[in-house]
């Protein structure tokens, strides 16, 4: 057996070896040219990690070079128009043009002849101006438009059928059956309006009821997609007489669901001398293109 003097002198001789030469010098097994496999008596690493450093680099610039070489070969070429209608935009994203956003808008009024200048509502006359002078098609003057609030029954006026406790938002209080209102077609008054427009155009009154800046309104349809009651609805700013009632309920139900809903009397179809109002469905209508706000 070794003692412990033995076994001293070998820990000693282990720490007094350089361990790189160690590396350097053992056998590494490599392929031969017969295809076996040979042992060298050492391999140099350091030209070896090299040789594979430079490898793998050239390999990386190689299809660095292909692949920007095939982005800029099969790249979509686009009109520079684009971006100049873009930036003159109002860029609210509102949809009120019909496309997703402002980039879907500037690209199909540039591409597309049929597509008007005039769609940006909440940019106005001068965007129209501007997107028509880049695109080379012609502004048509367009009638200002903005939401109108179909509905008066504010929380004194229209007696409520249960108390409501929850979050205040009229698209959650529509899911407790309907509403907590007893007229099931009118607004509500939790401020789901509000809270949608993005020009502060939409406030509450003291009566719960929404009341509309027509200064700051741009008809972006923001506020009528998200009220779950269809109350809003955008109409032209020169229209200005509306039946401010949604109920399609007979008129002595009405009555007695809210103090100043239409009861569909008929009065108004008597009066008007353009025969624009009319009744449908228990509800008076007036026909905008009669109606000459007489």
């Amino acid at each position: 057996m070794m003692d412990f003097q033995s076994i001293s002198e070998i820990i000693n001789t282990i720490r007094g070896l350089d361990l790189t030469n160690i590396i350097n010098l053992i056998p590494l097994p490599h392929a031969g040219v017969g295809g076996g496999i040979e042992a060298k008596e050492h391999v140099d690493i350091v030209s070896t990690l090299k040789f594979t450093f430079v490898f793998v680099l050239g390999v990386g610039a190689t299809f660095g070079m292909g692949l920007a070489f095939a982005a800029k070969k099969f790249a979509v070429k686009k009109d520079p128009r684009v971006e100049q209608v873009r930036e003159v935009l109002a860029s609210a994203h509102c949809g009120a043009c019909g496309y997703a956003g402002c980039e879907q808008y500037a690209e199909a009024v540039v591409s597309n002849p049929d597509v008007p200048p005039n769609l940006c509502t909440p940019g106005g006359a001068k965007c129209a101006e501007l997107v028509a002078m880049i695109t080379g098609k012609k502004a048509e003057a367009t009638e200002p438009i903005f939401s109108r609030i179909m509905c008066q029954g504010d929380w004194h006026k229209s007696a409520k059928r249960f108390k409501y406790e929850g979050v205040e938002d009229c698209r959650a209080v529509i899911l407790a059956g309907g509403g907590d209102k007893s007229c099931v077609y009118g607004c509500l008054g939790y401020a789901t309006c509000v809270r949608a427009c993005p020009f502060d155009a939409i406030h509450m009154n003291e009566d719960h009821l929404p009341v509309v800046d027509i200064t700051k309104c741009t008809g972006c349809r923001k506020c009528e997609a998200a009220c779950p009651k269809k109350v809003i609805e955008i109409l032209p700013a020169g229209k200005a007489v509306v039946v401010a009632c949604h109920s399609r309920d007979r008129g002595a139900e009405t009555r007695k669901n809210c103090q100043v809903g239409c009861i569909a009397c008929g009065v108004c179809v008597k009066v008007c001398p353009f025969d624009a109002a009319k009744v449908e469905d228990s509800l008076s209508r007036i026909d905008l293109d009669k109606c000459r706000v007489c």
